[in-house]
């Protein structure tokens, strides 16, 4: 279990790691990342979600399988018009959002509990 925690948390950074450096590059298509990189994500909380035994943190796995789906839907929107312009708010909110969800996947990694 730990192990696929640490493989969703470091997915999440991966995810907002290429994102954000694909959009650095000028007049680059930003919509066909967001899909690739969203569609993983929804796949990786799949994996997570389909594991037995999977005890506690859902409100993680919720929140983190919105954002990678509203990621994957804004890709598609953007490659399809290509000449759209992406909304910087909707973007830094995907990945804050994500980033938030990684640190609280490896915050549970570590073991320590709320009492």
């Amino acid at each position: 279990m730990d192990r696929l925690l640490a493989e969703s948390s470091y997915a999440a950074l991966v995810n907002i790691f290429f994102v954000s450096i694909v959009g650095l590059i000028p007049r680059t298509n930003l919509g066909y990342v967001l899909l690739v990189m969203g569609g993983l994500g929804l796949l990786n909380v799949y994996r997570i979600v389909k594991f037995p035994g999977r005890k506690g943190g859902h409100g993680v796995l919720i929140i983190s399988s919105a954002a990678f789906l509203v990621e994957t839907i804004y890709g598609g929107y953007l490659a399809y018009r290509s000449h759209a312009v992406a909304s910087t708010s909707l973007l830094m909110t995907l990945m804050l959002t994500l980033f938030g969800s990684a640190l609280a996947r490896a915050w549970e990694l570590t073991g320590i509990r709320r009492d």
